[in-house]
C-alpha cells in the first residue's frame, strides 16, 4: 500500500479524485491524519465528492474535532438532505460541542428518516439521561431494543432499561 501511495502522489499531484482515493487507502491502513489531509486536499479540487466529504467528517469526529466535523456534515446535508448517517453524525458532532438541543434535533430528524435504524434512539436515550429524564430514556431504549436486542449495544440497552426500572421502583 505504501508503494502505491507514493507512486500515485508522484503521478497525480493535483488530481482531487486521486487524492480522495488515496485518502481512503490511508483510512484502510490506519493512517487517519494523512487521510484527513488528503481528503481536505482532494475536496478542494473536487468539492462535489459527497462520499469523500462524509468520510472526512467521520475521521474528524474520530479525531475529536467536533466543530470541524459538524461543518463537514452540514455541507454533506446540503447535497444529500435525506442522508440518515449524516444526520446521526451531525448529532454526534453537535453533542461533542455541548450543543445538546441541536444534537437532539438531528437525532430526531434521523429517526424520522429511517425509523427502523436503532442509532438515534440510543443517542436520544443518552441525552435524556443527561437531562435527568430516566423515563424518556427508558422509552428510547425500549424502541432501540425493539429494533436491535442482540448486538452488544442492544444488550447494553436492555441492561440499562433494567437498571432504570429498578431505580424507578425504588423511588418513594
Amino acid at each position: 500500500a505504501e508503494t502505491l501511495l507514493v507512486e500515485a502522489r508522484r503521478r497525480f499531484p493535483e488530481d482531487g479524485e486521486a487524492a480522495n482515493n488515496l485518502a481512503l487507502l490511508c483510512e484502510l491502513t490506519e493512517r487517519p491524519a494523512e487521510a484527513i489531509d488528503l481528503y481536505t486536499f482532494g475536496l478542494e479540487r473536487k468539492p462535489d465528492d459527497v462520499g469523500s466529504r462524509f468520510n472526512l467528517g467521520r475521521l474528524l469526529l474520530r479525531d475529536g474535532r467536533s466543530a470541524e466535523a459538524a461543518a463537514v456534515f452540514e455541507e454533506v446535508l446540503t447535497w444529500t438532505p435525506e442522508d440518515f448517517e449524516a444526520w446521526v453524525n451531525l448529532g454526534v458532532a453537535w453533542e461533542g460541542q455541548g450543543k445538546t438541543g441541536d444534537a437532539r434535533t438531528a437525532y430526531e430528524h434521523a429517526k424520522g428518516l429511517v425509523p427502523a435504524r436503532p442509532e438515534p434512539y440510543f443517542n436520544l436515550a443518552r441525552l435524556d439521561l443527561a437531562d435527568e429524564r430516566p423515563e424518556d430514556a427508558a422509552n428510547q431504549l425500549r424502541a432501540f431494543t425493539a429494533i436491535d436486542s442482540t448486538s452488544r449495544e442492544g444488550l447494553r440497552a436492555r441492561l440499562l432499561i433494567g437498571r432504570l426500572e429498578e431505580a424507578a421502583s425504588a423511588e418513594p
